[in-house]
């Protein structure tokens, strides 16, 4: 970028092919998982630290759309303009792009907790409850996904649920602000009023 190259040229030369090179050398064995998790990792700092940061995310979202344009099954592209979206919170374009990466690679990484994400920030509860539970299912220390369920279980039928997710996630170690304040709402549900006065207090102090 400082040499006056176009962001796109930088995204999709240098970072999608690179990426896409690894990934026929995974399917050939040359390369292992390690790597690939490596190179993954670089790609996403390399897209967020320094292709996008030389842009506004408006903009860069552009960008993404010429690059997926080019190459609709490329599926490195369609998961970080996802990221990008999510970033943005335009839950429901995020969702959309992670459905059509869903359908070339059902089982990418993190996918059920990013389709969790987005269900919850659209109010879908449903959807919510399903990707969260499959998330943990898949990883049963994501603290984010404890959370998600708590919140989409707070009901009078789930209480219990509900109350066991919120100290599941405080007991792997989340303890911040967006815990305690998503914890004293549902109490606020089941009329709890001084847990939840006492669940904000905390949210206050940790933020």
């Amino acid at each position: 970028l400082e040499e006056g190259n176009e962001p796109l040229d930088v995204l999709n030369i240098g970072l999608v092919e690179p990426i896409n090179v690894l990934g026929e050398k995974f399917r050939l064995g040359q390369i292992y998982v390690p790597e690939l998790l490596i190179a993954s990792k670089t790609m996403k700092l390399g897209v967020f630290t320094t292709l996008l940061s030389n842009l506004p995310l408006e903009e860069a979202l552009k960008y993404f759309e010429k690059a997926y344009a080019l190459n609709p099954a490329n599926m490195k592209v369609l998961y970080m303009w996802a990221m990008l979206l999510l970033e943005l919170c335009k839950f429901e374009e995020a969702l959309l792009r992670l459905n059509i990466l869903k359908q070339i690679e059902p089982f990418w990484e993190n996918m059920s907790k990013l389709l969790a994400i987005c269900h919850n920030n659209l109010g879908n509860t449903k959807e919510a409850i399903e990707f969260s539970q499959k998330a943990l299912g898949e990883d049963p220390l994501n603290v984010e996904c404890h959370i998600i369920l708590a919140q989409n279980l707070a009901k009078p039928e789930t209480k219990e649920l509900c109350l066991n997710q919120y100290k599941k996630a405080k007991d792997l170690g989340a303890v911040n602000s967006t815990l305690y304040y998503s914890w004293g709402k549902s109490l606020q549900i089941f009329e709890e009023w001084e847990k939840s006065i006492e669940k904000f207090n905390k949210a206050i102090e940790l933020d």
